[in-house]
């Protein structure tokens, strides 16, 4: 038996967020989609980890269409990570879900994260796919072994540096051979 769908509207300022909610019960989970996405980018998923109602699944799997985008697209900005993770919170706070597990794609990996600094209460855990804070560059993997990696380092330093000054929940560290760390400042980042 596969867990039950239903679609909702949730009011935030601009209009109305499209939200799918699959199966029922404790606990919550929410999903984030990435740049281009919608709350179905997640359906598989969604529909393997939902609870039936019959002891099968785990709980309440909640999908938004952020804003800008899917059956959200209507709704105005302003946009960005933050008005986003705020959306997010507006969306738990209607359903009544705190202390929830976010797992975000992407883009929506920045807006999780976002979200868990932002609104703590609602975030127990974090999940991020392939989004988020950039990874430091792995040890011995430096522009000198690697160009075409060393690039990237590169990248994920800056986008790192910028990120930290945004969100204050990351600080990139400068290895003396070159390469980035990441120190957390953030306990459900660090898993504490």
């Amino acid at each position: 038996m596969s867990a039950p769908y239903r679609r909702v509207e949730v009011p935030v300022n601009g209009g109305f967020l499209t939200v799918g909610i699959w199966g029922v019960g404790e606990p919550a989970t929410l999903l984030v989609h990435g740049i281009t996405g919608s709350h179905l980018a997640w359906s598989l998923v969604a529909e393997r980890v939902a609870g039936d109602g019959n002891g099968m699944g785990t709980g309440t799997v909640i999908g938004l269409d952020l804003r800008g985008r899917g059956g959200s697209g209507e709704v105005s900005g302003p946009y960005g990570m933050a008005q986003h993770a705020d959306d997010c919170a507006a969306v738990l706070a209607s359903l009544g879900a705190a202390n929830v597990v976010v797992a975000g794609h992407s883009m929506g990996g920045f807006v999780a994260v976002v979200l868990a600094d932002r609104h703590p209460d609602r975030v127990r855990r974090l999940v991020l796919v392939d989004g988020g804070p950039p990874a430091p560059v792995p040890p011995g993997d430096t522009a000198q072994d690697r160009p075409d990696r060393g690039r990237v380092g590169s990248g994920c330093a800056a986008a790192g540096d910028a990120f930290s000054q945004s969100a204050g929940l990351y600080r990139v560290l400068a290895g003396p051979s070159g390469t980035a760390g990441l120190e957390c400042g953030h306990p459900v980042l660090c898993g504490l």
